[in-house]
């Protein structure tokens, strides 16, 4: 019985190994160039997704700090005045636009790099499979599943994991823009209420009786919009 069982064993073995012999007999030229040119499709398609989320995001914080300048030059000219408002609220809109397309087309090139660096691991599998002697040389992992693919970018599944990739810092500056606009917007609005509200009131009650007391204010409010837009320095001396 003994004898039987340890006869069986190398049989075993030696079926396998003559099945990986045969296996790597029948691999034809022609498959090893398909399967070499897509790892290398594969490859290419990272690469060309990394670049294109790399490009976008440069082009987006470029456009970001080149706004805030020109938003600190404005503050400066019109002294925080009604310009700088204005100017503000027409380009923090804009570059929210800009933001949420980078970061949509930033998302989808990490989720196709994802999959093709899932379909590298399916073709290292390939590759083991028919020379298992190579698996001690490959420093990678060999399977498709997404916890090998995070572990072969050095990652891990975590909630602060997503304010680490490219996507996630562009969605914080993103929501950064857009309180921004909404603060300045309502100081905006408040200080223009206030402003005509109290110019209105006395100009009412200088004319409470004329037809013409709302034509009137909103003439004053026009004017006091103008003055505080670009102040008049005083000389000093």
């Amino acid at each position: 019985m003994g004898d039987e069982q340890t006869h069986e064993q190398p049989r075993s073995d030696l079926s396998h190994g003559a099945s990986t012999a045969q296996a790597l007999h029948d691999l034809s030229p022609q498959v090893v160039a398909i399967m070499t040119t897509e790892h290398y499709n594969l490859q290419s398609g990272r690469a060309m997704t990394i670049s294109d989320s790399s490009g976008r995001s440069s082009l987006f914080l470029s456009t970001v700090s080149i706004t805030l300048v020109a938003l600190a030059f404005v503050g400066q000219f019109s002294q925080l005045g009604t310009a700088f408002y204005r100017f503000a609220l027409v380009l923090l809109p804009s570059l929210f636009f800009i933001g949420f397309v980078t970061f949509e087309r930033v998302l989808q090139s990490a989720i196709e790099d994802f999959i093709l660096a899932r379909g590298i691991n399916r073709l290292r599998h390939f590759y083991v499979e028919l020379a298992p002697t190579v698996k001690d040389y490959f420093i990678l992992s060999t399977h498709d599943d997404e916890q090998s693919a995070f572990g072969n970018m050095g990652l891990r599944r975590s909630p602060w994991q997503v304010f680490l990739t490219t996507p996630g810092m562009i969605a914080f500056i993103d929501s950064v823009l857009a309180g921004a606009f909404a603060g300045l917007l309502v100081s905006y609005l408040f200080a223009r209420a206030t402003a005509c509200g109290r110019g209105g009131l006395r100009r009412l009650s200088r004319s409470a009786s004329s037809a013409h007391a709302p034509m009137l204010v909103a003439l004053e409010c026009s004017a006091a919009e103008r003055q505080d837009a670009f102040p008049q320095r005083r000389s000093g001396g």
